[in-house]
């Protein structure tokens, strides 16, 4: 398990909700980065620019904003939208905000509307 920690998870436990506080390259060995249906903060907290101008809610380009060369204006998102990607491969977009179902929402510092 790597010592530096980027990422709080909320795991199910017996006694409730627990706080586990990880590395998004742990995440990734594990393979625990299957995010399809959940909803994700990528484009809220971050955004990707190509080099062709494309942006993009995240790495994954699971949702084009809009292109810095040929629009006037680019979405700008101001609520969480639903994965629909199987894989979130990049560690830089696994410690954006994500919950499985509206049961987390409580439990996370992003404003969910």
């Amino acid at each position: 398990m790597t010592i530096y920690r980027n990422v709080i998870n909320h795991v199910e436990t017996e006694d409730g909700i627990e706080k586990v506080e990880e590395n998004t390259n742990d995440i990734l060995a594990r393979k625990d980065n299957q995010y399809q249906g959940w909803y994700c903060w990528s484009g809220i907290q971050c955004i990707s620019i190509k080099a062709d101008g494309g942006v993009y809610c995240a790495d994954c380009m699971v949702k084009k904003l809009g292109n810095v060369y040929e629009d006037d204006e680019i979405e700008v998102l101001t609520k969480p939208h639903i994965c629909t990607r199987k894989w979130c491969t990049c560690a830089a977009n696994l410690n954006k905000t994500k919950i499985k179902d509206l049961t987390y929402k409580e439990c996370v510092r992003a404003k969910f509307e």
